[in-house]
């Protein structure tokens, strides 16, 4: 047998068209039209999954403070074996890409609804006591009218519990 190096490099079997990755998982649409987040194998498997369920646990405190809020992508169901969370397809990806490719067409009144819509969404989490720690145009999302939703709660923190991780410096939560 001839040592290729690849037998340690984890396999992620598809379960749909890749959207994106993550630090914590990989995005795909699966054929029933929803969104599945897969946590990543390999050797951060257990914090990948502990993140993916830290984001279950975040998006049940929203809906028990709030039902269905317009301002977040709607969660489906969370795997608690798998630690896969499934989420509401949004049709027009993130806001980053969005304004990266339409950035020239989209309209000042378009801008200040998104504007909105996220301070919304931030005032709503800090009210339950979330803070988001990864708060960025790449987890806005857009669903087919343009409605912004946030989304990617893996890394985010619940006041009194620590955050896994943040998605730069400059969303690191204060220190106490």
């Amino acid at each position: 047998m001839v040592d290729d190096g690849y037998e340690n490099i984890p396999v992620q079997i598809p379960k749909g068209e890749l959207l994106g990755c993550g630090i914590s998982a990989i995005v795909e649409l699966l054929p029933n039209g929803n969104v599945v987040k897969s946590p990543w194998n390999g050797e951060e498997a257990e914090e990948c999954r502990q993140d993916l369920s830290r984001e279950a646990a975040i998006y049940a405190k929203i809906y028990k403070a709030f039902g269905e809020h317009d301002r977040f992508v709607r969660f489906i169901a969370f795997n608690e074996e798998s630690s896969e969370v499934i989420l509401q397809y949004m049709p027009n990806g993130t806001l980053r890409d969005y304004l990266h490719s339409h950035g020239d067409c989209i309209s000042h009144p378009q801008r200040l609804r998104w504007v909105s819509a996220a301070a919304e969404a931030l005032e709503a989490l800090h009210s339950i006591e979330v803070i988001h720690c990864d708060f960025s145009p790449k987890n806005l999302l857009l669903d087919a009218d343009l409605t912004l939703k946030v989304a990617d709660f893996g890394c985010s923190a619940i006041v009194g519990q620590p955050s896994s991780g943040m998605g730069s410096c400059r969303f690191y939560p204060p220190l106490d």
